[in-house]
């Protein structure tokens, strides 16, 4: 299990959004609602559990950050208070609006201090509505 991987290099002591895991477009695509085209809007179970050896020294927060066709959108997941947590469950059922199909999406831990040793043990995306497979 590999440590997260930081978004973007700045300061080693910079609090910094880490990519999490990135979730395959398709998730989104599979959705009964979605449209190659225009608008449209699903809901979707969602769930990261992280590994925290140390603890939770901050409060770790939980973003979707999704590119469609309109750009990039961030949308709260969910938020774990600090503490000796060895693990953490973040999730959430979400209604999310699209323009088009999703190009992008990761989950994203918000702000996190370099110092925080986080590992993701497991994580989904599901659409509460799935489109019907054909059984021909």
């Amino acid at each position: 299990m590999a440590l997260l991987m930081r978004s973007a290099p700045t300061a080693d002591t910079e609090a910094r959004d880490w990519v999490v895991t990135e979730i395959p477009p398709e998730q989104f695509s599979s959705h009964r609602s979605a449209m190659a085209q225009g608008s449209w809007m699903g809901w979707f179970d969602m769930a990261v559990w992280l590994k925290t050896p140390a603890g939770a020294m901050q409060p770790l927060q939980l973003e979707l950050v999704y590119r469609d066709g309109s750009g990039e959108h961030r949308v709260p997941v969910d938020r774990c208070p600090a503490g000796g947590h060895r693990t953490v469950l973040l999730n959430a059922a979400l209604p999310l609006s699209f323009s088009g199909r999703v190009s992008w999406a990761a989950f994203v831990l918000k702000r996190l201090a370099p110092e925080i040793k986080v590992s993701l043990d497991l994580s989904h995306l599901v659409p509460q509505e799935r489109r019907a497979t054909r059984t021909d």
